[in-house]
């Protein structure tokens, strides 16, 4: 009967441990400046630029900051695809070549778990992101089946 008192602060401690780790884990992703970097590159390219409205990039990414803040890893991976689909259509009239380079940035620098499927394959091309995809695969295999 004394063990019982011992064994349930133990599983209490181990599961708030836990807890803490993937909380811990969850925060690394979106507290590692990525997305100043990013906020830095668009006002770069806005003191450079000579038309259009950097505006709809700049509300993009205070809905991502939103997101980051209230440690909500959907909205933010939405709210940074959004921002990426902006980049690829041009919105508010950017030069094609601006969008571009803050485009090839943001891959560049924001974690990869936040891009879609569809900003990879632009990135690498369908065949070499097949390639990554069936190599993930086999990886996820070999370790579900190593012990």
């Amino acid at each position: 009967m004394t063990f019982l008192p011992f064994r349930s602060v133990a599983l209490a401690g181990l599961l708030s441990l836990a807890g803490f780790c993937v909380e811990a884990t969850s925060a690394m992703a979106y507290d590692s400046g990525w997305l100043d970097k990013v906020t830095q590159q668009v006002l770069m390219e806005q003191s450079l630029a000579k038309e259009g409205s950097f505006a709809p990039y700049l509300e993009q990414i205070r809905l991502v900051q939103d997101a980051v803040d209230k440690g909500d890893a959907v909205g933010t991976y939405r709210s940074m695809n959004r921002l990426m689909v902006l980049l690829e259509t041009g919105a508010g009239g950017i030069p094609k070549r601006t969008a571009e380079k803050i485009w090839a940035y943001c891959y560049e620098v924001v974690p990869q778990d936040l891009h879609s499927d569809e900003v990879h394959i632009k990135a690498m091309g369908r065949k070499e992101y097949d390639r990554m995809k069936e190599q993930e695969e086999r990886e996820r295999y070999i370790s579900s089946h190593s012990f």
